[in-house]
C-alpha cells in the first residue's frame, strides 16, 4: 500500500480534468476566466508559489505576442488589410495567379505577425474573390493556411511557439550565466561554457536559415502542384450564397439619433463584437470601405456583416433601428 502524503497531486489532476471536461461540455465558457480560476486553485493549494503563478504574465514572449495582436488589430481596423487585398486580387483571373500574388505577401506578413491573425484577416478577401470568380474557396483557403505557417517559421516572432521556446532559453541562459566557474576544473568550466552557449537566446532571424528556404519551396509547391490536388467542389461557395441573408444586418439612423455628427470610431461602431460595418448607404450613395473617420448622418443605412445573433447589441444603441 502507498501512503498518501499530500493531496496536491490529486488536486492538480482534478483541476486539469475539470478544465478539460468544462471545455468539452460547455463550449461557450470563457477560456481566460476558466484558466485564471484553475491557476488560482493550484496556487491557493500550494502547488505553485505566487511567484511561479504570476511569472508567466511578465514573460517576454507573452508580452511580445500581446504586442503583435495589437499591431494586427490596428492594421485590420484601419482598413490596411482590405486595401492590400483589393490591390493583390483586384484584376487576378486564375487561381495560380492568385496564389502567386498571395504567396510572397502572406509569407512576409506572417513572418512578423501571428499566423492565426494573418489567416483571419485574409479569409474575407479570398472568399469574396472566390465568389466573384466562381471558384471553390477550399482551393485557396488551404494554401492560405499553409503559406502562413511557412512564413511563421522564418523569424523568431513569426509564431508564438518559437517565442515561448526562446523565453525558456532566455531564463535558462540567465540562470547559468549567473553561476561562477570559480572552483571548477578546466574541463568542467569548458563544459559549463559550452552549455551556456547552447542555451543562448535566438536572434530575430536565426530560424531564417532553415525557414526561408523551406518557405520558398513550400510556396512553389502551393502555386504549381497544390491546384492539381485540391478538390473543385463548390459546396461551400453555394452555402455562402444561400445563407447570405444570415450574415448581413442593416440598420438605419433615425433623425433623433445622438450619434449624428460623430465619426464611426467615436460612436463605437468600429469594434462591435461579432459584427463589422462593411458599407453605408447614404441616399443611394454607397460608401465602402467604411473608414473610422466617416461621419454619421441622419437616415444613413449601415450594413453590418458577421454574427446576426448580436443584433440585440445594435438595437441597444439609441437612434439605430432595423432598416
Amino acid at each position: 500500500m502507498f501512503a498518501v502524503t499530500s493531496l496536491q497531486p490529486f488536486i492538480a489532476v482534478g483541476v486539469t480534468l475539470a478544465v478539460f471536461v468544462i471545455l468539452q461540455v460547455r463550449r461557450g465558457t470563457p477560456t481566460d476566466w476558466l484558466f485564471l480560476i484553475a491557476l488560482m486553485i493550484v496556487t491557493l493549494s500550494g502547488i505553485l508559489t505566487p511567484e511561479e503563478a504570476l511569472r508567466g504574465f511578465a514573460n517576454q514572449a507573452m508580452l511580445t505576442v500581446a504586442a503583435l495582436l495589437a499591431v494586427t488589430a490596428g492594421l485590420r481596423a484601419t482598413g490596411v488589410i482590405d486595401w492590400i487585398g483589393r490591390k493583390l486580387l483586384g484584376n487576378v483571373a486564375t487561381e495560380k495567379q492568385a496564389l502567386g500574388r498571395l504567396g510572397p505577401v502572406l509569407i512576409a506578413s506572417s513572418a512578423f505577425l501571428l499566423n492565426t491573425a494573418v489567416v483571419a484577416m485574409m479569409m474575407p478577401v479570398i472568399i469574396d474573390w472566390c465568389r466573384r470568380r466562381n471558384v471553390s474557396p477550399a482551393r485557396l483557403l488551404l494554401p492560405l493556411s499553409y503559406l502562413a505557417i511557412l512564413g511563421g517559421v522564418c523569424t523568431l516572432i513569426g509564431t508564438s511557439t518559437t517565442l515561448v521556446a526562446n523565453g525558456v532559453l532566455r531564463v535558462e541562459y540567465e540562470k547559468w550565466m549567473a553561476k561562477s566557474s570559480a572552483g571548477l576544473s578546466e574541463q568542467e568550466a569548458a563544459r559549463l561554457a559550452e552549455y551556456v552557449e547552447s542555451v543562448r537566446p535566438m536572434p530575430l532571424f536565426e530560424l531564417g536559415y532553415v525557414g526561408i528556404p523551406a518557405a520558398l519551396v513550400g510556396m512553389t509547391f502551393m502555386i504549381f502542384v497544390a491546384p492539381r490536388l485540391l478538390p473543385r467542389t463548390r459546396d461551400i461557395l453555394n452555402q455562402l450564397g444561400e445563407q447570405r441573408r444570415e450574415y448581413l444586418v442593416e440598420m438605419m439612423v433615425r433623425p433623433d439619433c445622438p450619434l449624428i455628427g460623430q465619426t464611426i470610431e467615436a460612436a463605437g461602431l468600429r469594434h462591435l463584437p461579432g459584427l463589422f460595418l462593411i458599407e453605408i448607404d447614404r441616399a443611394g450613395e454607397i460608401i465602402t470601405p467604411v473608414t473610422p473617420a466617416d461621419v454619421i448622418y441622419a437616415n444613413d443605412r449601415f450594413v453590418f456583416t458577421g454574427v446576426v445573433s448580436t443584433i440585440v447589441d445594435l438595437e441597444k444603441i439609441p437612434g439605430l433601428v432595423p432598416a
